[in-house]
């Protein structure tokens, strides 16, 4: 009996639907902090067409939408992209009012103005490294272009143009003043959660790879997001904290190191099939030891500390690698000098695994 072949057409067509259903899957998952992030934008953009409704201005209703372009990632990456925005706005309506000045006079001279406008915006947006400026430029010049077509006086539409412009500038403002207020009510020990969280979907995605869970498909997304972020915005928040220089440094450490964890595991977890007895029971090892070590990052009794011995091997030099790491982070919190509400608790039991 004879296989039936799909159809070129229906293949290429379900191979779109399910990359289009795991963008969708990806965009809308739930991942700690984002009702925070969501709330925040919310407020910034409700509070933003308040003050424009109140003070009556007209043709601002732009002003609504760019504070979704802002970087949140910590409240000094919020005021450089502000800044970057509004003066981006603030060069494409200059340039809007002038071209317009100078060649509405001629309609062949306005077409090919508009042409060279347009142009130029498609091609920042292309090539500028700042995409968020690029595409915020864009829409005032754009949106002042169709002000200045519209058959009404050139007083009302400079005003019309300007008013767009101070309500981008607000928007920005409003933007910058709630990330503040909010980044003083943020937990103060903001690095260590995050590192809590990384250590978290490591220990958890390798214990399910040893129990053979059914959770191992949501952690890997979980984790290749997680990958994706990176630990830019905690090392802002780093820089920015008021820890004692040696703490500063560990943390500095822990967190490359944790971030380091988040790849090796996406890595691990992307090539590695169903795995072998010994590489499973040392995932159970290895997810135990992470364990540990958050539960002393959160001040909580700690587990014993399991060590593998030297000849246990492995068939997984990227398990070995994930082995190194998590003792490696461990070495980061045990140094006498550091606060002992910080130090991990020296077991002096030693468990020993044998596959």
């Amino acid at each position: 009996m004879g296989v039936k072949a799909i159809p070129a057409g229906e293949a290429s067509l379900g191979t779109t639907w399910r990359r289009l259903s795991n963008v969708i899957e990806a965009e809308l998952a739930w991942w700690p902090g984002r009702l925070f992030l969501v709330s925040r934008i919310v407020i910034a953009c409700t509070v933003t067409m308040v003050l424009i409704m109140i003070f009556r201005m007209p043709s601002a209703s732009l002003g609504a939408y760019y504070p979704l372009l802002i970087s949140r990632d910590t409240p000094r990456a919020t005021m450089r992209s502000a800044s970057t925005i509004g003066a981006a706005c603030a060069v494409g309506t200059a340039e809007v009012i002038v071209g317009a000045m100078l060649f509405s006079g001629s309609p062949f001279m306005h077409l090919l103005w508009v042409a060279a406008s347009l142009f130029g915006v498609f091609f920042l947006i292309s090539t500028m490294r700042r995409y968020d400026a690029a595409l915020a430029m864009g829409l005032v010049v754009t949106n002042s272009i169709v002000v200045w077509d519209l058959p009404t006086s050139s007083g009302l539409k400079l005003e019309q143009t300007l008013f767009t412009l101070l309500a981008i500038l607000l928007g920005c403002s409003v933007t910058v003043v709630v990330e503040y207020v909010f980044a003083h009510r943020r937990a103060p020990d903001a690095v260590l959660d995050g590192i809590r969280e990384r250590l978290r979907l490591s220990g958890d995605l390798l214990r399910s790879y040893a129990e053979r869970g059914e959770s191992f498909v949501a952690l890997r997304s979980e984790l290749r997001r997680s990958a994706t972020l990176g630990t830019g915005a905690l090392r802002e928040l780093l820089l920015d904290s008021e820890y004692e220089p040696t703490y500063k440094g560990t943390l500095s450490a822990a967190l490359a190191l944790a971030g380091r964890l988040i790849e090796l595991t996406a890595s691990f977890a992307d090539v590695e099939g169903p795995g072998s007895e010994p590489d499973c029971a040392r995932c159970a090892v290895i997810a135990a030891n992470v364990n540990t070590i958050r539960l002393n990052l959160s001040q909580e009794k700690a587990s014993g500390w399991a060590d593998l011995p030297v000849d246990a091997g492995t068939c997984t030099p990227i398990l070995a690698e994930i082995e190194r790491n998590v003792a490696l982070i461990a070495q980061c919190f045990m140094e006498n000098e550091l606060p002992s509400r910080f130090r991990l608790i020296e077991v002096e039991r030693e468990v020993s695994w044998n596959p």
